[in-house]
């Protein structure tokens, strides 16, 4: 996941999940909890996000078809992974938004 990814204001947000245990193997998806927010540097919540295992088995994606709503500017987010009673998180990364050119 890169640390910080950019989107301009309105376009869609699409992205691919790739999940690994601590050995590099795949994660099978389909018995975890996956879920994931967008919040402004206050803490605001901007977004929360839809994360969908694919049928690949350690492939998940977010997909936001309409960010226009979404403040200029840097946000950040995570992943959380919960299975049975373990929760993960993921490194935070930042989703800058900026404005579209053409409108």
């Amino acid at each position: 996941m890169p640390r910080e990814i950019s989107i301009k204001q309105g376009e869609s947000l699409l992205l691919t999940l790739t999940f690994l245990n601590d050995d590099g193997s795949a994660v099978d998806l389909t018995s975890v909890g996956l879920a994931s927010q967008v919040r402004t540097p206050a803490g605001d919540l901007v977004a929360t996000l839809p994360v969908v295992p694919s049928i690949v088995l350690n492939v998940a994606t977010v997909e936001v078809d309409d960010t226009s709503l979404w403040p200029l500017g840097m946000l950040r987010s995570d992943i959380s992974v919960t299975i049975g009673a373990r929760v993960a998180l993921s490194e935070t990364f930042g989703i800058r938004v900026n404005r579209a050119v053409t409108q």
